[in-house]
């Protein structure tokens, strides 16, 4: 969790400064960030990985945005 926990606040630090990770558009970049977090966001039962993207805003309004913006399967 240490690891995986830096790794996710690089991604805030980059989503403060832009709705996305690249700017106000989605890229690449969220096209492949953005499935990952999202299937471990829906991930069934309570691991700690999953209650943490599920308990940091502004990683779950980032996926929001990229489920509204690209429906993701």
């Amino acid at each position: 969790m240490q690891r995986i926990d830096r790794d996710l606040q690089a991604l805030n630090t980059y989503l403060l400064q832009s709705p996305f990770l690249m700017g106000d558009q989605p890229t690449a970049a969220d096209l492949s960030i953005a499935p990952m977090l999202a299937g471990m966001r829906r991930t069934p039962g309570q691991s700690l990985l999953s209650c943490r993207i599920r308990k940091d805003k502004m990683l779950t309004d980032y996926l929001d945005r990229i489920e509204q913006a690209i429906p993701l399967p």
